[in-house]
Formats: structure tokens, sequence, C-alpha cells
């Protein structure tokens, strides 16, 4: 008898469990996006003062590889501006990026930051805060991956498990 009643309350209980887990993954989900936005804020914040600084040292390599980015964005997405330039004939091309210039200006600003900041925040990869929005917001990215730690599943091991059990 207690067998029988055992596996009746089992066999209630279990789309309970079922419903657990589906809000479990809803909220890690949702704690996910969120520690995602702030460590995408505070990086924000960190090469603005780290951009800043490369304008600050070197204007003109800094000023060359902003064109070049914006040309790379412009090519991938298309632009009709590229074809419409060359109907009006053939133009000068623009001063050309010296990579080893740009790279020892980087160098240079990271350096100077190192030197003249104190770093505020080191998050849990390792990266380095110089700002106070930057350290805030990592902060915050920070606490959020510790609960998802806690009690969330890695999201390629709470698909695996999905799977099983809808394999069962």
């Amino acid at each position: 008898m207690h067998a029988s009643l055992a596996a009746a309350l089992l066999a209630a209980l279990l789309p309970l469990q079922a419903l657990a887990q589906t809000l479990g993954a809803t909220a890690c989900r949702e704690l996910r996006q969120r520690r995602n936005q702030l460590a995408s804020e505070a990086m924000q914040a960190e090469l603005a003062l780290v951009i800043a600084t490369r304008r600050r040292l070197c204007p003109q390599q800094e000023a060359l590889a902003e064109q070049a980015n914006a040309g790379t964005l412009a090519a991938a997405a298309g632009s009709g501006a590229d074809q419409a330039g060359q109907a009006d004939g053939p133009k000068a091309a623009p001063p050309q990026l010296d990579y080893e210039a740009y790279l020892q200006c980087r160098r240079q600003a990271e350096q100077q930051l190192r030197r003249s900041r104190a770093v505020l925040h080191t998050n849990l990869n390792g990266f380095s805060f110089y700002t106070l929005s930057g350290a805030r917001l990592a902060r915050s990215a920070d606490a959020v991956q510790q609960r998802l730690n806690e009690g969330c599943e890695p999201p390629a091991a709470a698909a695996g498990a999905a799977a099983s059990r809808s394999a069962r």
C-alpha cells in the first residue's frame, strides 16, 4: 500500500519539479542577460578612457585607426557611398595606418593608465577597471556572476540536462 501511495505522490510531484526547473532556467537566463549587460557597460566605460588617452598621446594614429575602422564597417555594410565616389574619378588615397606605430601607441596608453591611475576593481576574469563607473558596473556584474555560479548550471550543461530529460 505504501509503495502505491509513494508512486502516486511521485507522479503528482514530477510535473511540479519540471515547472520549478523551467522557472529556474528562466531566472538563470535573465541573470545571464543582466550580467552581460552590466559587463558590456563596464567595458564601454573603460574603452572610453583608453580611447581618450590614445587620442591625447598619439592623435594622428588614433584618428587613422578610427577612419580605418569606419571604412571597414562601411564596406561590411555594403555602403553605396563608395560606388558613388568612384564615379567622380580617382581620389587621393588617405594616409595609411601604420599598425606598428598604432600598437606602440596602444601600449603607451595602457602603461600610462597603469602608472597614473589606481585600479579600482579587478573583475572575476582579471580585467582591471580604472573608472568609477566601470568599476561599479563590473562589481555588479561580478555579483550577478556569483549568483549564477551558486544557483545555475552553465548554459551548455543546462541544455544537455534538458535534452536528457526530454529523451526519457
